[in-house]
């Protein structure tokens, strides 16, 4: 089986984590989509954004959803080992990203 290239990133980390994760996953040219907050200073958000422009990709900023019940199903569901490692996931609903050149229905 062969799986997509990856074209951006979901941040769900610590919240002390997500800016320098935002701007190296940035600066590397995924968009990226981080969960609430972007980082607890102004001055880093700033460096997030411009590093996000700098790169030409996407950048936005999502509500928390570590602790839904989705996430929590689908994070026993890789513990259990029922699927193997995890190559990408999909929502029900609009998705956020979907790259200008990639086939249909491969947005997650």
């Amino acid at each position: 089986m062969s799986w997509p290239v990856t074209f951006a990133v979901v941040i769900a980390s610590p919240d002390h984590e997500h800016a320098a994760a935002a701007h190296e996953f940035a600066r590397l040219g995924y968009h990226v989509l981080l969960e609430k907050p972007t980082a607890p200073p102004r001055d880093e958000c700033i460096q997030v954004v411009r590093a996000a422009e700098a790169a030409g990709v996407v950048f936005t900023v999502c509500h928390d959803m570590r602790y839904t019940a989705y996430t929590n199903a689908v994070r026993d569901v890789i513990a259990d080992g029922q699927l193997g490692p995890p190559g990408a996931t999909t929502q029900q609903g609009p998705s956020l990203f979907q790259a200008p050149d990639a086939p249909p229905g491969t947005s997650s």
